[in-house]
């Protein structure tokens, strides 16, 4: 779509998402000025996102001209931009005034760390973000102490996302230490972030202090040995975890057993994912024994455990009045 006929469309509420193939074109000053005041005046894009490219002067305005004053767009998506820092003070300008976006993705994208550093204390004091996600980044200290602020400081936020990078036990410690008094928060993503031993015992510590996070995603991790035994002794303590994630996370038999008995203590689990680890026959069969009686779950996944058919009928047998909260199918 040429800018003349984007300018039409946006101002007659005929489009609803903006990408970076509207942005990518040459346009006049004119027509950079008409395209900012379509944007403020616009009720009807909700979506803005852009992914590799390069900032140039059209996003620029987008983001610290005509976004502050937009009251329709709810989620902004920014996505492997090489030269982000470049538009650090826009965003600021986004964050501090836009009154509706409730989502901020930033992922795959050089330089976030600065980036986060810079833009934290606005998100903290942000009073309608509600999801932030900031995967596949090299967050370093800067991002993650950024991160910490928000968490301790947002009062809207529900969900945020920093899997797909490494975050070390000296990452952990200050995030721990927010999530412990977040009263806020539900969802909180891990995914594959090299998570260490000392990192499971800071983040274990602050669930039993948390009050609001119901779930947790720690997939795609090596959680080898004893990794997560703490984790284990915060489920049999005070906490509000509903959903845990721990596929693809090395855990065996030993674990699972450990696991399986903080069932009667957590009548709240809703949803239980231990699939693709090394469970194997005895501790599928022990987790299913354990789960039978619980009321509220509504899944188990055990699939890709390396079950055998002694396996999958012992765990049916055992939830024989709930077969079908046990997902199995790819064993």
């Amino acid at each position: 779509m040429l800018m003349p006929e984007l300018i039409h469309a946006i101002e007659t509420d005929k489009v609803t998402s903006l990408t970076e193939e509207h942005l990518n074109q040459d346009f006049s000053e004119a027509e950079l000025k008409a395209f900012s005041n379509a944007v403020k005046l616009n009720s009807s894009i909700n979506n803005i996102e852009l992914s590799n490219i390069s900032i140039n002067n059209i996003i620029l305005e987008l983001l610290g001209g005509a976004l502050p004053f937009n009251d329709s767009v709810k989620s902004l998506k920014l996505i492997n931009i090489s030269n982000l820092k470049d538009v650090i003070p826009e965003l600021q300008e986004v964050i501090q005034f836009n009154t509706a976006i409730e989502q901020l993705v930033i992922t795959e994208t050089q330089g976030a760390d600065e980036v986060l550093g810079h833009i934290g204390q606005y998100l903290a004091k942000n009073v309608r973000i509600k999801e932030l996600c900031l995967t596949h980044n090299v967050l370093k200290e800067a991002g993650f102490d950024a991160i910490a602020t928000i968490i301790s400081n947002n009062k809207t936020l529900t969900s945020i996302d920093i899997s797909h990078q490494k975050i070390n036990s000296n990452n952990m410690i200050a995030i721990a230490a927010s999530i412990a008094t977040n009263k806020t928060l539900k969802s909180f993503y891990l995914n594959e972030t090299g998570l260490k031993s000392s990192a499971i015992t800071y983040l274990s510590a602050a669930l039993t202090e948390n009050e609001a996070l119901t779930t947790l995603q720690m997939a795609n991790n090596n959680f080898n040995g004893h990794m997560l035994l703490p984790l284990v002794d915060a489920l049999e303590e005070r906490h509000v975890l509903e959903n845990i994630n721990l596929s693809h996370a090395n855990i065996d038999k030993y674990f699972a057993v450990e696991f399986a008995k903080t069932f009667a203590a957590n009548g709240q689990f809703k949803l239980l994912d231990l699939s693709n680890n090394k469970i194997e026959d005895l501790g599928a069969t022990v987790i299913a024994r354990y789960a039978k009686d619980h009321k509220s779950l509504a899944e188990l996944n055990l699939s890709g455990n390396n079950l055998t058919e002694l396996g999958i009928f012992l765990v049916k047998d055992a939830l024989k009045e709930n077969q079908d909260i046990v997902r199995l199918q790819k064993d």
